[in-house]
């Protein structure tokens, strides 16, 4: 064995027992089972990863069944993978969905079977069987160190050449935010609808690997129709394909003008949401509902609902007694914000603003929000 692999062993093994360590801390508070390693690394650790797949977490366990259970069967998890690995190919939507199109695109599924060279893990280590009920149960802060050691995992020990993200909002977002946090200069990403994708994809570049985020493959958003696209640009990527190409080449222009020249271009406001929330300038205060603080009293919402709009208000709202939290210092916002073009109410938002008043396109947009949080900030910060 070359001291290279036997290097990289090491420092998977340094990795798992802090992983273990931190799982045995915190997971008895947390009465979730654990979960992480899907494929078995025991062989592609030896190797060079040509491409690894990464979810949310594995969603193996019904609500009613939650139960920890400390164990060196955590160690082995990690070290094995899941003990179902091998039905993947038969029963996993996740996974049979995408390796099915590669079957079918190209007649094999080189990229997805390559077992020596090919790693399928998750980026939060408790499970349960859907995001929302394990994120509610965890919390953010676990979230985010488990996405803390994902990351090193990722960058520091297995330095795959692709990384493609099973969601783009709940896994890739959230690794580049994690990524930027700790970096100087924040990564570039790039979206795009590729092949009337329903669903926005998302490509960027760190450390070496180009990290591709994709619509979930389960199926559950409608995905089916947009696979063989999808293959098509993980092929791409496999084989060298850059990607300014990739993106050049597969995007169906978001902002392209319609042929009636007086209507506005159409806008993405899940585009728009996603790249003002990795801009960089926000802390969430309740990030699965899109909501960052101001300050530590104010708080502002970003959401693709309705035409797309931000909105301001107290960050522990109260719907009751709402109204009586009118004082003088919301009144002083409001004028603020009446000077701003927003709406205001009694009950409801301090203020609202939809995403149209910003501009006619994703970028003129997605740069006047974010000039508008970070003006918002100091202003309301002085107050």
């Amino acid at each position: 064995m070359s001291k290279v692999i036997t290097e990289k062993r090491e420092k998977y093994a340094n990795w798992v027992k802090r992983v273990c360590d931190f799982i045995s801390q915190i997971g008895p508070q947390l009465n979730l089972p654990v979960g992480a390693m899907q494929s078995d690394i025991s062989e592609a650790i030896e190797n060079d990863i040509n491409i690894m797949f990464l979810g949310h977490d594995p969603h193996e366990v019904p609500k009613e069944d939650y139960k920890f259970e400390d164990g060196d069967y955590i160690k082995e998890r990690f070290e094995t993978g899941n003990p179902c690995w091998g039905d993947r190919n038969a029963k996993w939507p996740i996974w049979k969905n995408l390796r099915d199109n590669f079957i079918s695109v190209y007649g094999e599924s080189s990229l997805m079977d390559d077992t020596k060279h090919m790693v399928f893990t998750n980026a939060v280590f408790f499970t349960g069987d859907n995001i929302k009920l394990v994120l509610d149960q965890i919390g953010t802060s676990v979230e985010w160190k488990c996405l803390d050691y994902t990351n090193e995992l990722i960058f520091d020990i297995l330095y795959p050449k692709i990384l493609v993200c099973f969601s783009v909002s709940d896994v890739f977002d959230k690794l580049i935010k994690t990524i930027n946090r700790k970096s100087e200069n924040k990564l570039t990403v790039h979206r795009f609808k590729p092949y009337n994708i329903k669903h926005i994809c998302a490509l960027t570049q760190y450390n070496g690997t180009i990290i591709l985020g994709i619509p979930h493959p389960s199926g559950a958003h409608g995905i089916f129709g947009s696979l063989p696209a999808i293959v098509r640009i993980i092929n791409d990527l496999s084989k060298g394909d850059k990607i300014e190409n990739i993106v050049a080449t597969k995007n169906l222009f978001l902002n392209s003008q319609e042929k009636n020249q007086s209507v506005i271009p159409r806008i993405d406001k899940t585009n728009i949401v996603q790249q003002v929330i990795s801009s960089g300038y926000l802390e969430a205060y309740e990030e699965k509902n899109h909501r960052y603080k101001l300050n530590e009293i104010y708080g502002i919402t970003i959401t693709d609902t309705r035409k797309g709009y931000i909105a301001i208000r107290h960050i522990k709202y109260d719907y009751k007694g709402y109204a009586n939290t009118q004082d003088k210092e919301v009144l002083a916002i409001k004028d603020m914000l009446k000077g701003r073009k927003y709406n205001t109410s009694e009950n409801a938002w301090i203020g609202e603003k939809t995403f149209s008043q910003f501009g006619n396109n994703d970028n003129e947009i997605i740069e006047r929000i974010c000039k508008e949080i970070k003006e918002l900030k100091e202003v309301i910060q002085k107050m």
